[in-house]
């Protein structure tokens, strides 16, 4: 938030005319250990086989976890000033995904 701040300045534009999204994609099951298990699955390799790089990026770019997990992770970036998330699934269609997503982010903006 700091650094999109000091570009605005430097430019002198006013950062609250900015919508501050962050986007990611989600995976949520009722355990990490199935949600990672899901996503190794989705890149068609095992857990184990995710290399450094791999394993830091989905940290940077990926919600991954339980219901309430995920949730906590959604309210920090919202505590921090972000405006709103936007959601990729790995499968958008599969029902209980999209359900999974829901319960993580039922309460997430209360």
């Amino acid at each position: 938030m700091n650094v999109l701040d000091e570009h605005c300045a430097r430019l002198g534009r006013d950062p609250a005319t900015i919508c501050r999204t962050r986007l990611g994609t989600a995976v949520v099951a009722s355990s990490k250990e199935e949600a990672q298990e899901r996503l190794a699955r989705h890149l068609g390799v095992t857990v184990g086989e995710l290399t450094p790089a791999q394993q830091q990026r989905i940290a940077n770019t990926m919600f991954i976890g339980r219901p309430d997990t995920v949730r906590e992770q959604v309210q920090e970036l919202l505590a921090a000033g972000l405006d709103g998330l936007i959601f990729n699934l790995l499968i958008p269609g599969d029902a209980d995904e999209v359900a999974h997503v829901g319960d993580a982010l039922s309460g997430a903006l209360a």
